[in-house]
């Protein structure tokens, strides 16, 4: 899915302003592969396991970016200022946006691990923050990582 200009947007209850686009992409995280012995084609396969990334880009102004120095982060690397402490432990994402074709909004909300945050700083826009996380099922149920909720 990707979700285009989606609003109120926070992580761990802080809002995040300037949010321009959310991708969620689904892969296999672990893929079994047969073979017979007659031919060179798979044969059989099955995504065993799911692996659900989420995508932020965000806006960031330069004055900003370069004002601020990295914040440590007791619990992994140095995070950029604005977003300490977001690296390497549980959060919850949400944010809204529009409901399909109807008038109402969506609620997308689950809980996330950021996994990296790259600045692209020679885009014709600006600055553009990248924040990569991988959404999570804390009890391995398997009942999903990311609500949708209308």
């Amino acid at each position: 899915m990707y979700y285009v200009d989606p609003t109120d947007v926070s992580f761990d209850g802080a809002k995040l302003q300037d949010v321009e686009a959310i991708a969620v992409d689904i892969s296999c995280g672990n893929v079994i592969k047969c073979w017979k012995s007659e031919g060179p084609d798979v044969v059989f396969a099955d995504g065993t396991r799911r692996v659900v990334t989420v995508k932020l880009t965000q806006r960031v102004e330069p004055a900003s970016l370069a004002a601020s120095e990295p914040v440590p982060n007791p619990l992994g690397p140095a995070a950029p200022a604005g977003l300490p402490g977001l690296m390497n432990r549980l959060a919850l994402l949400e944010f809204f946006v529009q409901a399909g074709r109807t008038d109402g909004r969506a609620r997308v909300f689950g809980p996330v691990v950021v996994t990296s945050i790259t600045h692209d700083l020679m885009h014709a826009r600006g600055v553009l923050r990248r924040i990569e996380m991988l959404a999570v099922c804390p009890d391995g149920s398997g009942n999903g990582t990311l609500t949708y909720e209308v």
